[in-house]
């Protein structure tokens, strides 16, 4: 008999080790099923003694030992693995069992055996980058993929969109099919395992097209990762804990020694910044203007009126000519909902939610009574006819809106039907999307099947540049970047914001005047490449306690300069909401004392390591 340590595989990680005993031997690395809590969950062993060597201590234990329900795989995890495993927890702070669960595709947990392969001295780990629209890419990758099979190795890209491996599979499998692999949440659990234990047994070099929960995946021969899309957020997962996979995959390849190439038409900030520190070998010109073969518009907005709308004199007029010469159209609008916000026009009060402090919004269904939303607690109120805070009737809406843009449009446009695409509307097929003459959406269009209009009109986005976030000049070009790719003829942009450096460097395509400001401000400021941030993230209910709680934290984290701020929306289910922020010189993390700190003060709050946002 053993007795064992293991680490679940969970979403909601278990204070302390893990123990229970087994009559079958058992390896470091093996992958069990464990009784927790009334229920089974998959684990993977790190620890094996032998039971008579714990006899005593057995004896004398206030509880029992449960016994392992079953061994799933033997050799699941490989010392490599764990070595990965340790090393992205020491640099994000993120709980191992919560890391697994992240990182280990679910369907490898159905009786898989992982392949276990030696780690090769001939390899070195090396970074660069390739920077081109996607066709240009395309053919850069078809490239090196035969160059990797005439040496015998593979070749793996990682894209964080699935609508992007389906292209890639189309374009790069061809006369390679029977050594292309891809590995998506679109394929069924059954299918995912065949396809990865095909590319683990096959003889000859692969290709492996993936999304990020395919990292784990190895070969004796894998040379080389792409990251493609570099500068796209969806990098970082939607959900907790909000880690950067391009950093999980930086790991992998630097323990791996595998090449690590970034690639994209737009290439992100701080890679850019790295690049021009030598620390990442440029393949191709990184600094060039981004070309375009839509012509590009700006408009300007006028200053509110009373009878102020969202598409401009100029904006309909070309409207109108789109239309009449049956071009398709795309009406682009970053906001769900009627209007963003309330105010009443007596006391000057934003109208807020009851248990947050984030505006309300608007939304005005078609054949259903207008209604209050929080975006954030998910709450629906509905509208009052007078003000809750002085009780007047004068209250305005505000702010942009895709349903306001849909009502709009169809009061100009009464015989033009268009087909509204945001968070809430679920297709259940994407033929309308690709038919559709006139589609009004929201970033909720780039995950659909990708597609090519005429025209393409933006609305506004002048209200991202309200969010005090230090990424988001860069969000903004990357939006209208990519707004641009699927403008066929011609993009327009409507504005308020005259003389803005970011919108005007995203029409132009001029991505080195960009980048030279942007990284200016960065510099002045200490925001990354300059400075590795750590954002601690404290709620409470009641103010006072909160309050005491990062008083203390500030006291234990004094060393490191720590800077407190009240979160971007204060309040949150009733919960009030404070930040702190680290910002450390990168050679200086992980370090060990300020882990030690944090580890002490996970229990209090949230930590992210290389956030996303700040607010």
């Amino acid at each position: 008999m053993v007795v064992i340590e293991v680490i679940s595989i969970t979403r909601s990680p278990l204070i302390g080790p893990l123990s229970y005993f087994s009559m079958k031997d058992l390896s470091r690395g093996d992958l069990v099923l464990v009784p927790v809590r009334g229920k089974f969950i998959e684990a993977i062993v790190t620890e094996v003694k032998d039971a008579k060597e714990l006899k005593t201590s057995l004896k004398k234990s206030t509880f029992k030992l449960k016994p392992v329900k079953e061994v799933l795989s033997e050799k699941f995890f490989s010392e490599r693995d764990f070595s990965i495993l340790e090393r992205i927890h020491r640099e994000t702070m993120v709980e191992k069992e919560l890391l697994l669960f992240k990182l280990i595709p679910k369907a490898l947990f159905l009786q898989h055996k992982k392949n276990q392969f030696k780690a090769r001295d001939n390899l070195t780990h090396l970074k660069y980058s390739i920077k081109g629209g996607i066709k240009d890419r395309i053919i850069e990758y078809r490239t090196m993929i035969r160059e990797h099979f005439a040496r015998n190795q593979s070749f793996l890209i990682v894209s964080p969109r699935t609508e992007i491996l389906r292209l890639f599979k189309e374009e790069l499998a061809r006369g390679i099919e029977h050594y292309t692999y891809v590995f998506s949440s679109e394929l069924s659990p059954k299918k995912y395992l065949e396809a990865w234990t095909g590319a683990e047994s096959m003889a000859h070099p692969v290709l492996i097209i993936t999304t990020p929960q395919g990292l784990l995946f190895d070969r004796a021969d894998l040379e080389t990762i792409v990251l493609d899309n570099d500068a796209s957020d969806l990098w970082w997962d939607m959900e907790r804990p909000w880690f950067d996979f391009r950093n999980i995959a930086k790991i992998f390849a630097e323990v791996r020694k595998n090449k690590l190439i970034y690639s994209g038409d737009v290439l992100s900030v701080e890679r850019v910044w790295q690049i021009e520190n030598r620390m990442i070998e440029a393949l191709n010109p990184h600094l060039t203007r981004l070309h375009s073969k839509s012509e590009t518009r700006l408009i300007k907005i006028a200053p509110s009126s009373e009878t102020f709308s969202w598409f401009t004199r100029q904006g309909i007029e070309e409207l109108e000519e789109a239309i009449f010469q049956n071009r398709s159209i795309l009406i682009f609008a970053n906001r769900k909902g009627y209007s963003s916000f309330t105010v009443c026009l007596d006391c000057s009060r934003t109208i807020v939610c009851p248990s947050c402090s984030s505006p309300l919004v608007v939304h005005a269904k078609p054949g259903a009574e207008r209604e209050f939303s929080c975006h954030h607690c998910l709450s629906k109120i509905l509208i009052p006819t007078e003000c809750p805070f002085c009780g007047s009737w004068k209250m305005k809406d505000y702010g942009l809106g895709i349903e306001k843009i849909r009502e709009e449009f169809k009061k100009i446009f009464p015989k033009v039907e268009a087909l509204v695409i945001d968070a809430d509307v679920k297709l259940k097929n994407h033929e309308a999307f690709q038919k559709a003459q006139v589609v009004i959406g929201t970033e909720k269009i780039f995950f659909c099947p990708p597609r090519e209009f005429d025209i393409v009109f933006v609305a506004s986005i002048d209200h991202l540049f309200t969010v005090p976030d230090f990424r988001m000049n860069e969000k903004v070009f990357y939006l209208i970047n990519e707004l641009k790719k699927i403008a066929g003829k011609k993009m327009i942009l409507q504005s308020r914001l005259e003389g803005e450096r970011t919108i005007e460097d995203a029409m132009t395509g001029n991505f080195l005047h960009f980048y030279q400001n942007e990284i200016g401000d960065r510099k002045n400021f200490l925001y990354p490449p300059f400075r590795r941030l750590i954002k601690l993230s404290f709620e409470a209910s009641n103010l006072d306690v909160l309050l005491a709680v990062t008083k203390g934290a500030m006291v234990a984290l004094q060393v490191y300069e720590p800077l407190l701020f009240k979160a971007f929306i204060e309040k949150i289910k009733n919960r009030h909401r404070m930040n702190i922020l680290l910002r450390l010189e990168d050679e200086k993390w992980p370090d060990e004392k300020l882990c030690a700190i944090l580890e002490k003060l996970s229990g209090k709050c949230e930590i992210v390591v290389d956030p996303n946002s700040i607010l």
